[in-house]
């Protein structure tokens, strides 16, 4: 595996922006319907605000060599490396089990799980083996099929619904139920930990306009999920199972257009591989660097999908079982900690 992880800013924006739209997009706006009925815009709204704090410690560790930085303390890295483990397993299952279950049942008509699985893990792992320095050379190359297929989408999106599905706001305690019950589907910043990225000042245009898609996005597709399905969100599997249609066949299916499919699975693929590589990378820290770990680590993840995750029931029963505080408790708290120690690290010197 490649040193290479430095990467200019706008490519570290790209990641971010892949990483908190990727999952927030496809399941997560029925599981909050379900959960808190059309107050789950407004979850999705105050989540990502909380996230571009985040966005912003994140950035400024990643100008300082990031949590594996030769700066930091051995000790502090190996204990990030277990917490950035856990995290990242428990993302990838579900995560991974859920692209395999929008793949298998989406865009193509009951395809097994071990073929989605078999063509998609040894892509992730080809990526931990060539660093994210060429994956933020793709992703700056990939980010303009997602930005044409928004603008595409404004102008042609079908939008027939009701604003009145917008409303009523559930009770407080609704709202922080539905959170804490997905937890796992936000704060999806953990793998940034580990990048090192380079000043902004000459990309300051890419990066504001890079920052509005990642705060908006996420609320947006869960408004126009709720203005068009209401009460009827429920029983919709995704959130993009019908953006933009063509033609009369296509709106009887209710078949999502080819844009936002292809859009959609660039997202998932460079979100998994940046958990991959931080899988990766911090199995590295813990017992060395071998050459074989990507491809063991497919393996595993394999078999773990194939088996443990194979439908949806499993994978969200696994995402929403106790396991996600530990998760939460990891993508919160430890950039935190990230950012205190590296700041005191460079206050010294």
């Amino acid at each position: 595996m490649t040193d290479d992880n430095k990467v200019y800013a706008s490519q570290f924006l790209q990641f971010a922006f892949m990483s908190t739209v990727a999952f927030k997009v496809l399941m997560l706006p029925k599981y909050l319907a379900i959960a808190t009925g059309a107050t789950s815009w407004l979850i999705m709204a105050v989540m990502s605000v909380i996230e571009l704090g985040y966005l912003a410690l994140l950035y400024f560790i990643s100008l300082r060599g990031g949590v594996y930085s030769d700066a930091l303390p051995t000790a502090f890295k190996k204990i990030a490396s277990v917490a950035i483990i856990v995290c990242c397993s428990v993302k990838l299952c579900v995560f991974g089990g859920e692209f395999c279950s929008y793949v298998g049942t989406s865009v193509f008509d009951g395809v097994n799980w071990l073929y989605i699985a078999l063509a998609l893990v040894p892509c992730l792992a080809y990526v931990a083996t060539r660093g994210l320095n060429s994956l933020g050379r793709a992703c700056q190359i990939l980010f303009w099929v997602i930005a044409f297929t928004v603008i595409f989408n404004v102008f042609f999106a079908r939008l027939e619904g009701n604003a009145y599905n917008l409303l009523p706001f559930g009770s407080l305690t609704d709202a922080v139920t539905g959170v804490d019950k997905h937890i796992v589907w936000f704060a999806d910043f953990t793998p940034l930990l580990l990048v090192c990225s380079s000043s902004a000042k000459r990309q300051r245009a890419m990066s504001i306009f890079t920052i509005i898609l990642t705060a908006v996005f996420p609320t947006l597709i869960t408004i126009f999920f709720l203005y068009s399905y209401g009460d009827g969100a429920v029983f919709v599997d995704n959130a993009i199972s019908r953006l933009t249609d063509f033609h009369l066949l296509a709106t009887i299916m209710g078949k999502a257009d080819l844009f936002t499919v292809v859009s959609w699975l660039i997202l998932a693929v460079v979100k998994l591989s940046l958990i991959f590589y931080a899988l990766v990378t911090s199995i590295s820290v813990l017992i060395g660097k071998h050459q074989v770990t990507p491809f063991v680590l497919s393996a595993l993840i394999i078999l773990a999908i194939v088996f443990a995750m194979r439908d949806v029931d499993r994978y969200y029963a696994f995402g929403t079982s106790p396991i996600r505080y530990a998760v939460g408790a990891i993508e919160y708290l430890l950039p935190v900690v990230t950012g205190i120690v590296v700041g005191r690290k460079h206050a010294k010197e």
